[in-house]
Parts: structure tokens; C-alpha cells; sequence
């Protein structure tokens, strides 16, 4: 697999900074499926920052700004067993209330939580990654905790909406 990746990578003639790398391992072996030189995409970030302390963002500004002491693998935050990144769900409609927020953020192992919809603003259905309403990001001892810290932080924020008219 990491030798699928690596010649993906090389044929594109990427040497340095982060990669969305995609590969597919089946019984003819590994076959790279797609690649990028970004960062992944959603919280993928944040979570590797949260699970081994080492910020992505300072490793892209190094490599964008030439600075190679910001490329190194260093260590600026803790490292957490378990981390997880939930993404908030709505129910399509008009936003009538956003509430919970500060109660969620309160609770142990919530690093973060946002909504990212407004009173009077619309939740549409889910067929993208832009149409989520929000996100918390968990941490615990090991990932068990973490999605039960993340499952309680969901629960209570609350996104309420109500049918669309054509009024409004």
C-alpha cells in the first residue's frame, strides 16, 4: 500500500508537504485510486493534531514559507489515545433555533463545537460534506471514550427547524 501511494506521489513529482492519498488493496494488490497534494479535507487536520500533538497547519506554513524547523514532526500540543471529529446532522427546513452550544463545549473531552447555521438560514438535505450543520471534536483516554464524549456533546446541541413555505 505505501509503496502504491509513494509512486503516485513521485509520478506527480510531489517530494515534500502533505498528501490526500487514496489507495485500494485487494487480492491484485495495491493500486492507488487518487491523490492530491493537500491536506485531507473536514477535520482530518484537527484530529491528527489532537491524537499526536503535532500541528499539520505549522508543517504546511513551513513548507510554504521555507522554514524546514516548522516541517518537523515537533510536538506542540498533548497527545490524546483517543480523538474523534463528529459531524452535526440537521433536519431539512428553516433554522428556528440553534441552542446547547455552550453546554457542549463545557463537558470533559470537548476540545470544540460548532454550528455552522444561523436563525432564518435553511439546513438542506444531506447530499455533500457542505450541507452539515456543524461539528464537535472529542477527545479521551482511547476512542471508545472519545465517540461517547463526542455521542453526548451531539445530544445536546440542538438545531431546530421547521418545514420550508414558499413564503419564507
Amino acid at each position: 500500500v505505501v509503496h502504491a501511494a509513494l509512486a503516485g506521489l513521485r509520478s506527480l513529482g510531489i517530494t515534500q508537504g502533505p498528501t490526500y492519498t487514496q489507495v485500494r488493496f485487494g487480492d491484485q494488490g495495491a493500486f492507488l485510486v487518487e491523490t492530491a497534494h493537500r491536506p485531507g479535507g473536514g477535520l482530518d487536520p484537527d484530529v491528527a493534531e489532537l491524537a499526536s500533538g503535532i500541528s499539520m497547519y505549522r508543517q504546511l506554513l513551513g513548507v510554504a514559507l521555507d522554514r524546514p524547523a516548522w516541517e518537523a514532526p515537533e510536538r506542540i500540543g498533548p497527545q490524546h489515545g483517543g480523538v474523534i471529529g463528529k459531524f452535526l446532522i440537521g433536519q431539512p427546513g428553516q433554522v428556528v433555533s440553534v441552542s446547547g452550544l455552550d453546554g457542549a463545549r463545557a463537558l470533559p473531552g470537548i476540545e470544540d463545537a460548532q454550528v455552522y447555521v444561523r436563525e432564518g438560514e435553511t439546513v438542506h438535505p444531506l447530499i455533500n460534506g457542505s450541507h452539515r450543520i456543524g461539528h464537535v471534536l472529542a477527545v479521551g483516554r482511547d476512542r471508545r471514550e472519545a465517540e461517547v464524549r463526542a455521542e453526548a456533546a451531539a445530544t445536546v446541541i440542538r438545531v431546530e427547524t421547521r418545514e420550508r413555505t414558499d413564503a419564507s
